[in-house]
């Protein structure tokens, strides 16, 4: 964005050098206090827009590097070779306005639909577009049809990169902008089956006609339609939709269509809607009259999902109980409305309207300013349609997706940190007197039958009084069990309560089920294992006596982990040579390795002292379960 803006700042004081005129509105776009505006990033993209537009000739060195040439621009490039823009007015010249019929500039049009009324005019013309535009046939333009496409091109992308027209578009498509989600057949079965089951996935599947204000920034619904249509399950596309007040109604816009082609658009509907029924009848073969078909029922579909919405609607609000409503809901969705109460739901697009109100010549004869109908007037209005069908709004659709998407993935983010923050923002774990009191006493019965113990291991011991206060601060020393996964050792680590490793082996995983004789015949390779199996017992016993952890940690990496810790269990409780040396027998817990795992293999963790000094991978993971603990 900063970058955007230092291109800006220097576009404009290029023009400013050449004495070129710059609009007040685009300067402020460029002032520093545009950051302190929500909207500065859409401000700076419009004034990018308008600048590379209007005069690309000055654009800084960066700007030419980086754009990239469409077929458009190939056009206004043209365009201006040829002069059009001098002599519709737009660059300052010496020659006539000989293209002037056209319409007024794009900055003209600015002011009117800044000020809400009709400043600037056409002028009335007497020749008609195929005159004016033979005069100015050239190598660029060989027939008066180029001419007149090319300046409307050029025309087309200046109206929709002037700023003031811009942003009331974008304000109208907004407040209008209805989305909703259509089911393919790939997830016609996906979609049944999560109805059937009341899967939240289902939601997904049944948005229509839904504002793009109702999708709460608590929600991440969108999020979840983007990812059915990624898989190929739904298709989102929008809708403009306009609320009656009076009638209480969805009306849906059929976009860049005026009132004289809206008419014509019912009386084909109206047709169409005695044909649908006998497809087998009237379904054309001509792939034009096809095309209009299929229009015609993409149409009907759209009205139709649109009525039934209205039709629910009412229903559920006039039920009393929820199996009311939802029986509403299912026999509005099977209606079959006639075309005069479908004609009910559809109007023209408002949006052009308004700016054909604004660029046409109009009349006020009546009560209501309205467009004359003239061959110059539906050459503007298919300027203003171009405009808006070919740049605006799918523009302004892919901010709302983007502004959707954003939303819905803070949403996400938002419940992931939570999720992170119950796993990492954990306190270690506190014991109290209570209950270490009970632990010795539980401890001391299970000692009972044992003549020879220590008399002296009391609570009055001032080593035990120390380590009693340490764990009642949550600092609890670990010995922590890690059995591989490839291989059929176990690394065993100690680690104290500063989360510092003391001793760290590698002993046989099997060295923890109970033990049995050696049956192999002695000397052989299976004979040498069982024995080194037996010490590895032993040894395990001995870091048990020796360092005395507050708890034992099992790490869940093998399938048998239950098992593990059933027999860890009875090596704590019925070997009397370890109970000897404990005031408290360890508590025994489950690990997940998820983060450990992540931490052990950091490279930046790695290098850290408490994991510098071992290079094997589970050693690291054994102490970031302690660690983590």
């Amino acid at each position: 964005i900063w970058t955007r803006y230092m291109l800006l700042v220097e576009w404009v004081m290029e023009l400013e050098r050449h004495r070129v005129a710059v609009p007040e509105h685009i300067k402020e776009k460029v002032n520093r206090k545009v950051w302190q505006q929500a909207d500065s990033e859409e401000s700076q993209r419009d004034a990018h827009d308008w600048l590379r537009s209007m005069h690309p000739t000055f654009a800084p060195r960066a700007e030419s590097l980086q754009s990239t040439v469409s077929s458009v621009d190939a056009v206004m490039k043209m365009t201006r070779r040829s002069k059009f823009d001098e002599k519709l007015g737009i660059a300052e010249s010496l020659d006539a306005l000989s293209l002037q019929p056209f319409g007024i500039t794009p900055a003209e049009l600015g002011a009117n639909v800044a000020h809400g009324k009709q400043l600037f005019g056409p002028r009335e013309e007497q020749e008609s577009c195929k005159d004016v535009c033979i005069k100015h046939i050239d190598q660029n333009f060989p027939t008066w049809e180029a001419v007149r496409d090319g300046v409307s091109t050029f025309l087309m992308r200046l109206i929709a990169a002037e700023p003031r027209v811009r942003g009331y578009v974008r304000k109208e498509f907004w407040k209008h902008c209805a989305i909703s989600a259509k089911v393919t057949e790939a997830g016609r079965s996906l979609a049944k089956d999560a109805a059937h089951n009341f899967k939240k996935s289902y939601r997904g599947f049944t948005v229509a006609y839904r504002p793009v204000s109702r999708f709460h920034e608590h929600d991440d619904l969108f999020l979840e339609m983007m990812q059915l249509q990624s898989k190929g399950f739904i298709k989102i596309h929008y809708d403009l939709v306009v609320e009656d007040p009076k009638e209480e109604r969805q009306k849906v816009v059929m976009p860049c269509q005026s009132w004289p082609d809206f008419i014509r658009i019912k009386q084909k509907l109206t047709s169409h809607a005695e044909k649908r029924h006998l497809p087998e009848d009237h379904l054309p073969t001509d792939p034009s009259a096809l095309e209009n078909w299929n229009k015609c029922e993409e149409i009907m579909l759209k009205l139709e999902g649109a009525a039934c919405l209205k039709e629910a609607d009412s229903r559920r609000n006039a039920a009393r109980d929820l199996k009311g409503k939802v029986k509403a809901s299912y026999e509005s969705a099977s209606m079959n409305l006639p075309i005069d109460i479908l004609r009910l739901f559809l109007m023209q697009d408002p949006i052009l309207e308004h700016l054909s109100e604004m660029y046409c010549q109009t009349s006020d004869e009546t009560a209501k300013r309205h467009v004359i109908e003239s061959d110059w007037n539906k050459v503007r209005r298919a300027i203003l349609r171009r405009a808006l069908a070919e740049e605006l709004y799918p523009m302004f659709w892919a901010e709302v997706q983007d502004y959707l998407i954003k939303m819905s993935s803070q949403v996400v983010c938002e419940a992931t940190r939570v999720r992170l923050t119950q796993m990492l923002d954990v306190k270690p774990a506190m014991e109290t007197d209570l209950t270490l009191n009970e632990a010795e006493d539980k401890l001391k019965q299970m000692r009972a039958e044992d003549d020879d113990v220590d008399l002296s291991r009391r609570r009055e011991d001032p080593d035990w009084i120390s380590e009693r206060g340490a764990r009642k601060k949550g600092l609890c020393s670990a010995l922590v069990i890690l059995p591989e996964v490839t291989k059929e050792t176990a690394s065993v680590a100690f680690v104290n309560a500063f989360g510092e490793a003391v001793d760290i082996r590698s002993f046989f995983t099997s060295c923890l089920h109970p033990p049995r004789p050696v049956q192999a015949e002695k000397g052989s390779f299976r004979a040498d294992v069982e024995l080194k199996v037996q010490q590895h017992r032993e040894e395990l016993k001995t870091m048990l006596s020796l360092y005395k952890p507050a708890v034992v940690l099992l790490a869940v990496t093998a399938p048998d982990i239950l098992k593990l810790k059933d027999n860890l269990e009875q090596i704590l409780t019925r070997s009397q040579d370890v109970l000897v040396h404990f005031k408290v027998l360890p508590k025994i817990y489950l690990v997940d390795t998820t983060l450990p795992r992540a931490v052990a293999y950091n490279k930046r963790v790695s290098e850290s002292p408490a994991y510098r000094d071992y290079k094997d991978h589970s050693q690291r993971i054994a102490i970031s379960c302690a660690r983590f603990y």
